[in-house]
């Protein structure tokens, strides 16, 4: 019989043999390395973005984020303490004025665009680029404070108040914070 099976005499037996070599390590190959071999859509997958509920519960909290420190001290992701102070009481409700414009104010009112969380989170950005020395940072000291000067080259807000209205509501591109060490004083675009 010829074929796939030949005869011991025959002259394709040593051909055939190493054919049937060549399967069996294929297969045995196959056989080890198939647990390492990944089928199109099973391998590792990216992992999904946070959602806006679970980014309360993730280890690194984005910009803006506040921590009770306790006796009224809220801490920013980025490092800034908002404590108790001020006509208003508390740091954070007299920065938050700068969420929504006072177009009968006297003289130019800085507005942040956005909600509260976006405008802490400009105020958190600056902050870093403080820190990191940034040349888009301009600073001074007055007294006891510092203040930062930051350009963020984007629109942040705008300038309201009673002047910014007579000059057409101009964008805002800068954050100025105003700060004693860690501790925002105020926090306003222009």
């Amino acid at each position: 019989m010829t074929g796939l099976f030949p005869s011991s005499g025959s002259r394709g037996s040593r051909f055939a043999g190493l054919t049937w070599l060549v399967i069996l390590l294929l297969a045995v190959w196959y056989l080890v390395g198939r647990p390492m071999l990944v089928e199109p859509g099973t391998g590792p997958q990216p992992a999904p973005a946070p959602s806006a509920e679970s980014s309360a519960d993730s280890a690194e909290p984005g910009l803006g984020q506040l921590t009770d420190q306790g006796n009224g001290l809220l801490r920013s992701t980025a490092g800034l303490l908002y404590a108790p102070g001020s006509q208003e009481g508390h740091r954070l409700k007299h920065v938050l004025r700068h969420d929504n414009d006072q177009p009968s104010r006297p003289g130019l009112h800085g507005v942040f665009d956005g909600d509260a969380d976006d405008l802490l989170a400009v105020i958190d950005e600056a902050y870093l680029l403080v820190q990191a020395g940034s040349r888009q940072v301009k600073s001074r000291q007055e007294r006891q404070r510092m203040v930062h000067d930051v350009d963020l080259r984007r629109r942040i807000g705008f300038v309201g108040g009673r002047e910014g209205r007579r000059q057409g509501n101009p964008p805002a591109t800068r954050v100025r914070l105003v700060l004693e060490d860690d501790r925002v004083i105020t926090a306003f675009p222009f």
